[in-house]
């Protein structure tokens, strides 16, 4: 052991203490099959009022038991709770998104108010266009609140980017779908979030009566000639009376865009553009 890898060992003395058999006052056991952690009720205590209370407060029998069972648990996110309580650094992406939510559902069930504040730390950082939907359904079946609307507010500020995913908007519940098409500030094509939209529909095996529905909130005076007759009308989505309708709205309305955002014109304009 060189000079800097024993300085690193004694700056962080309770690394070395993990499982350690020797110093251990307690032995966890938990999962299936079952596993065991010799550990230390002085550092589980300090990282958890959980085991804070099991150990000196509470009057738990546990207290005066050198083995403790811990019941229906997720063996390999337990023991990562565990290390982070030794002070050891966890690989955080290497975890997947499920794994992330239930190592926080893990903190606030043991009291880790600290590990907490490290997991939403490292939550919101993984976040993207492309799992906030999934990152929202996993918080909300593990009842985060916390999260949940973290997660919202995210949704909300990209609007325009999950739609540019198809593959992340087609995941989407109804309700959050619906609220993108509801959306009048979308900076996409209109194109194409009729072409996610259809995306969504397959995935969630929409029938024609759903479909309908959801296409509603398509703006089709947004959508120029040779979009609807290569990418709309092959769907018979739309009647051919609807898509006139829509034309005809656009060069009334003189829009000059493709997006919802996109102005007016003054003057004359292309009826097929």
């Amino acid at each position: 052991m060189n000079r800097n890898e024993f300085l690193l060992k004694i700056e962080n003395p309770i690394e070395n203490l993990f499982n350690n058999e020797e110093s251990s006052d307690v032995i966890l056991e938990f999962g299936s099959p079952v596993q065991r952690v010799f550990a230390h009720k002085a550092v589980l205590s300090a990282n958890s009022d959980y085991f804070k209370k099991m150990f000196f407060e509470g009057g738990w029998k546990e207290s005066n038991q050198n083995t403790v069972e811990l019941q229906d648990i997720n063996a390999e996110i337990f023991t990562l709770l565990l290390k982070a309580f030794y002070g050891i650094t966890l690989e955080f992406d290497a975890l997947s998104c499920f794994d992330l939510l239930v190592l926080r559902g893990m903190a606030t069930q043991y009291c880790s108010q600290k590990f907490e504040e490290v997991m939403d730390e490292a939550i919101i950082n993984r976040l993207s266009s492309e799992n906030v939907a999934e990152f929202y359904s996993m918080a909300v079946a593990a009842d985060l609140p916390h999260l949940v609307s973290q997660f919202k507010d995210y949704f909300h500020q990209h609007f325009t980017e999950i739609v540019r995913v198809k593959s992340s908007f087609k995941t989407l519940s109804k309700e959050w779908a619906i609220e993108i098409l509801k959306n009048d500030e979308l900076r996409v094509a209109e194109i194409d979030v009729f072409i996610s939209l259809l995306e969504w529909t397959k995935h969630h095996e929409s029938s024609e009566e759903e479909t309908k529905e959801m296409m509603q909130y398509i703006k089709l005076e947004l959508i120029i000639l040779c979009d609807f007759l290569k990418q709309i009308r092959p769907t018979k989505i739309f009647t051919d009376t609807e898509i006139l309708n829509a034309l005809e709205s656009r060069s009334n309305n003189r829009l000059n865009g493709y997006s919802r955002i996109s102005p007016r014109i003054e003057g004359p304009r292309d009826f097929y553009s």
